[in-house]
């Protein structure tokens, strides 16, 4: 099921966003989830992490009524990010403007103005691509793309055991899970031993074409020597 987290430190804002997500038809009661942030954005992020949300969305100003919150949303959904790769998430504010400026690692298309979600409300101002719509198709995209790319490095693990890997579908597994290591939490990542074990293949391969190189010049070193020309031909 698909869980949608909001984070602010007001509760009005909270119960606002909950309707508002509910009222889209985007999202039904059970997949809303919304939190007060916690001090830390450390403490806040193993919530967001607990949760087992599939998308987070942020207010910017999280210390506007709480001044023990030591960090704004912008440092929420950077940290989000590192922690899982591509994870979608989205800032609202009333403060389009000084959060577009103080950013420096989060898209500023992921960043919306409150208004954007309150007009779904409201049939005379809906926009085209109503606020939710567009959090719901971006956690659908992520979550399929996330699907095909353990399908298909299960596809090459099945693969593995049947035979060895050939050099470029080793090099896809190897980055495959790690992709998938850095965006998943909790994801078992294939042991080290077994990435050992096959890249043990790949190394010998790179290892082999190294040699070649360095024959074919050995053997153009020589042609020089035995007075070949490479432009040329022999030289009389």
């Amino acid at each position: 099921m698909m869980k949608l987290l909001y984070i602010d430190e007001q509760s009005n804002q909270r119960d606002t966003v909950f309707r508002a997500a509910v009222f889209s038809e985007c999202f039904a009661e059970d997949e809303v989830e919304t939190l007060a942030p916690c001090s830390t954005v450390d403490e806040t992020i193993a919530v967001v992490l607990e949760s087992g949300c599939s998308v987070l969305i942020s207010d910017y100003r999280l210390n506007e009524e709480d001044a023990a919150v030591t960090f704004n949303g912008l440092d929420l959904i950077a940290e989000v990010q590192a922690r899982l790769v591509g994870f979608p998430c989205f800032l609202t504010t009333n403060y389009v403007g000084e959060a577009i400026g103080k950013n420096v690692s989060v898209d500023v298309n992921a960043i919306f103005p409150k208004s954007d979600y309150l007009a779904e409300q409201d049939e005379d101002h809906k926009s085209e691509l109503p606020f939710f719509l567009r959090v719901r198709a971006k956690t659908e995209e992520y979550i399929s793309i996330m699907k095909k790319k353990e399908e298909r490095l299960l596809s090459l693990l099945a693969k593995a055991e049947e035979s060895e890997l050939a050099a470029a579908d080793l090099q896809e597994l190897i980055d495959l899970d790690d992709y998938l290591e850095a965006s998943t939490v909790g994801r078992n990542k294939i042991p080290s031993i077994v990435k050992g074990e096959h890249l043990q293949v790949f190394n010998t391969l790179i290892q082999r074409a190294n040699e070649l190189c360095e024959e074919v010049e050995d053997q153009l070193a020589k042609g020089h020597d035995l007075g070949f020309d490479s432009n040329s031909g022999p030289k009389i």
